[in-house]
């Protein structure tokens, strides 16, 4: 399968809770707030961020809202906004980020809609 049908594949089943192949289990039940906020930092640091990067409170509350806790969703959420900050060029990850990253992911965004209020620096 061609690699970028595996990643919409991926991202299909994500959205719909469909059960698909996972590299590593996935916790049973969804995180919480706290939890989520945690998991963020943990994946930030393991992935080697050097703290240049702010992920702030809304940010984090706001992945929680629209993930419901499911760590395959935090993680698609998560990555879609710190695609949005390489292309804004922006260093801060916030709520508004979050929320269009997430709109984006389910469709309710399109690219010509004019983006969102994150002028590059």
């Amino acid at each position: 399968m061609h690699p970028a049908l595996r990643v919409l594949a991926a991202a299909l089943a994500a959205l719909a809770c469909l059960p698909a192949p996972a590299a590593e289990p996935v916790p049973a039940t969804p995180l919480d707030a706290d939890e989520v906020r945690t998991y963020i930092h943990h994946r930030l640091r393991v992935a080697g961020a050097d703290g240049t990067l702010e992920w702030t409170d809304d940010g984090a509350e706001e992945v929680f809202r629209c993930s419901r806790g499911i760590p395959r969703l935090i993680n698609l959420i998560c990555d879609r906004a710190l695609l949005a900050c390489y292309v804004f060029q922006v260093k801060r990850v916030d709520g508004d980020i979050v929320r269009h990253s997430y709109q984006e992911l389910s469709g309710d965004a399109l690219v010509a809609s004019g983006g969102t209020n994150h002028e590059p620096h």
